[in-house]
């Protein structure tokens, strides 16, 4: 019953010459897939990037912050590709917590003389005060001394795995603003309860304001607090997350927020080579991931600039928000899955902002860069579709009112072999209640011989059970084998076979989904 999914390969042009290119060589390096080995340089891109710039676009502002998933088996290389994509990001922040230890220690001496001060200066004003002195003169130094009271300074520190939703928190507010939780192990996240505060994820997804007042803890209140979120997960611990917490993180909108890939395994496919990997394909992303982490160097963290979409830019980005929109109604591509089709414009501009900083574009973002950030947004949404939401809304109705059939109805109309209407629309599933809704998927089970109707929608019409019933030789002649009785459905229940392809429409451009093309 299911149609033929829209796999199309990762769109390796679109990453452009820096991220391709690193990309490219992390894939030969470990031959991992290659949709794993670009997502592990985006996500390092994503860290470094949100401390360089943030992208307006319309009227909003997002950071370019990304939360990626990528589901691998055991095997699939994730640790290597991590590992390549982060060696400049872990070498700077070894270098800047060297810093932060020799800072920490004069920031302890000065903290401990600044105390002592104050400490003399309270006594003195009490002295003074008991004996009706005037202490106006020690006040004043009072409020000078506190207005010189040392700072402690916030060098980098990026990247957490087995964190609390409070020790996350923490971290934005009172260590350092921009920061990653990153895991090639999946499970780490998930144990450390990272996932278990959404909203808190949801707010730095979109450069909120998150406050937290507690007793027993000092309150913690993050201003534009930056979040990449990156981890690799195996499917069987993701399924089994995904029951423990499964409607939290899809009815939230976390998970609307992510971008999700899941390609096929490589393993068995993967053949020693002596190819020469040329490092001069990695170097570019190396060199440009230092550039932008110099400017946190120190112990004041930068402020993000901003970069903005040209003027064509933009109108294809309304274009692209304006076919979405198109997929989001009834019965459409995107019906089951609207959160994730709703996010996806602002993610896209993300991947915009991050391809133009990664090339050390000037400028406004141009229409070349946007089109490449569809065409990976697209593929994206892809992926969420085929894991999440593999079935239309209307095969979804006609799986629902093909169970009620077998269930309720077959028993009840074994006799007649055949229901009216109405009762279809009285007693059926709630969803499929009107009776607009029912005709349509009656009118679909139909077409795949499973149903005969007689009459008209609006009058009384009523439907053979062609699929549960023999009907004599003129109902099942296009059915099949006329022998089959309601015993053998289950069966049919278990295995849906899928339609058959339809001829592709002839069209020039990029593919982002059946039907629709960028030019």
């Amino acid at each position: 019953m299911t149609e033929k999914p829209f796999d199309p390969p990762f769109p390796k042009d679109a990453l452009m010459d820096v991220v391709g290119g690193a990309a490219h060589f992390i894939n030969l390096t470990t031959q991992a897939p290659f949709a794993l080995s670009a997502c592990s340089v985006l996500a390092g891109c994503s860290v470094a990037c949100q401390t360089f710039t943030n992208v307006r676009w319309k009227v909003r502002i997002s950071p370019t912050s990304l939360y990626i998933i990528s589901e691998g088996v055991t095997g699939e290389r994730k640790s290597a590709n991590d590992t390549l994509a982060n060696v400049p990001h872990r070498k700077f922040e070894a270098e800047q917590k060297l810093l932060s230890a020799a800072a920490a220690s004069t920031y302890s001496t000065d903290i401990e003389i600044w105390e002592q001060k104050v400490k003399q200066l309270k006594h003195m004003i009490a002295k003074n005060f008991v004996k009706e002195r005037c202490t106006a003169d020690d006040e004043a130094r009072m409020a000078s001394l506190v207005a010189e009271k040392p700072q402690k300074g916030k060098f980098p520190d990026f990247y957490l795995e087995n964190v609390t939703p409070q020790a996350l928190a923490h971290h934005l507010g009172c260590v350092y603003p921009y920061a990653a939780v990153m895991s090639d192990e999946g499970a780490t996240v998930f144990a450390g309860g990272a996932m278990r505060d959404v909203g808190l994820l949801n707010k730095l997804w979109e450069l909120g304001v998150w406050r937290s007042h507690r007793i027993t803890r000092d309150p913690i209140e993050l201003h534009r607090a930056h979040l990449t979120l990156y981890f690799q997960v195996q499917p069987d611990i993701l399924n089994e997350a995904l029951k423990s917490h499964g409607t939290r993180f899809h009815s939230s909108g976390l998970s609307s927020r992510c971008l999700f890939v899941s390609p096929a395994s490589e393993q068995g496919n993967r053949f020693p080579t002596f190819e020469e990997v040329d490092p001069g394909d990695i170097e570019p992303y190396y060199k440009r991931i230092h550039e932008l982490l110099d400017r946190c160097a120190g112990p004041i963290p930068p402020e993000p600039g901003e970069v903005g979409l040209s003027k064509a830019a933009a109108d294809l980005l309304t274009w692209f928000q304006y076919e979405i929109e198109k997929e989001l109604g009834e019965g459409k591509r995107f019906f089951a899955m609207r959160g994730p089709a709703s996010k996806i414009t602002e993610n896209c501009v993300r991947l915009a902002a991050i391809l133009h900083t990664m090339e050390k574009r000037d400028g406004l973002i141009g229409v070349d860069v946007l089109r490449n950030a569809i065409k990976l947004a697209a593929w994206f949404l892809n992926q969420y579709r085929m894991r999440f939401c593999p079935l239309s809304q209307l095969e979804l109705d006609m799986i629902a009112l093909d169970d009620f059939i077998t269930d309720k109805v077959a028993p009840r109309f074994s006799k007649d072999k055949t229901v009216p209407g109405p009762y279809l629309c009285r007693h059926g599933p709630h969803r499929l209640r009107p009776v607009e809704r029912m005709w349509g998927v009656v009118k679909a089970l139909e077409a795949r011989g499973k149903v005969r109707v007689w009459g008209q929608k609006g009058g009384a019409w009523h439907v053979d059970l062609v699929d549960w019933f023999p009907l004599g030789p003129n109902a099942t002649a296009n059915i099949g084998d006329a022998s089959r009785t309601i015993v053998d459905n289950w069966e049919r229940r278990l295995v849906r076979q899928p339609t058959p392809p339809s001829s592709p429409i002839p069209s020039e451009g990029y593919e982002l989904w059946p039907g629709l093309f960028l030019q």
